[in-house]
């Protein structure tokens, strides 16, 4: 499973990328694109696209959209098809339970909106996406109360549970707090483990867009 999931992270650093970009001409050859350990372009390589003139960044967008192309191939056919609901899912694990009881009780007592919440597939998700505030301690702190609080009630084999905590930058140089979970079911099968995994990954790269947040420096 661990092999899956770091091919998986490459194909999403991949398609994260590039996602949008296109053009007609033919492309020149493309610069080494090597991400780091944590999956982000190292710095040098960062460098290297930034440096790159007008027409060759043209040249290199094109050829990232045609790889894309290919990798969210290779992506649908890792995630496979998506999980049907059970009909009669266990009571915890039906919509309501997640909207009205689970996620309102992690959200008693702090000051934070949900960006996403995601009951399309099976299970239900939710992301936070926020830049930290000045007291940046405390909203740590709430963070991993609440985390803490959901790995005690339902334990951490059930808990599926992702985050990036000052790791991104907005555009105006302020850092990003994102994270993301989901309540599996006490049965749940390796490919559905993947599948709520690979879909947190991808509403953290969706998120990273629709912010205009960059990586910081490692």
């Amino acid at each position: 499973m661990a092999s899956r999931l770091a091919v998986v992270r490459a194909l999403l650093f991949g398609g994260g990328l590039c996602l949008g970009l296109a053009t007609s001409e033919e492309p020149a050859p493309l610069p080494e694109v090597a991400p780091n350990a944590t999956g982000w372009l190292t710095t040098p390589t960062r460098a290297l696209f930034e440096e790159g003139g007008r027409e060759e960044r043209r040249s290199w967008s094109s050829r990232l959209a045609r790889e894309e192309r290919s990798l969210r191939t290779q992506l649908d056919e890792l995630l496979g098809e998506p999980i049907p609901w059970p009909t009669q899912p266990p009571h915890e694990m039906t919509v309501g339970f997640f909207e009205d009881d689970l996620l309102s009780g992690y959200l008693q007592g702090l000051d934070r909106t949900p960006a996403v919440v995601d009951c399309t597939a099976y299970p239900c998700l939710v992301v936070f996406s926020d830049p930290l505030e000045e007291e940046a301690e405390e909203q740590f702190l709430d963070t991993v109360r609440g985390r803490n609080e959901l790995f005690r009630t339902w334990g951490k084999s059930r808990v599926e549970w992702t985050s990036e905590w000052g790791v991104n930058h907005g555009p105006d140089g302020a850092s990003w707090n994102l994270f993301a979970w989901s309540l599996l079911p006490e049965d749940a099968s390796d490919e559905l483990r993947d599948q709520v995994k690979i879909r947190l990954q991808l509403q953290m790269i969706a998120q990273r867009r629709e912010n205009g947040l960059i990586p910081g420096e490692f």
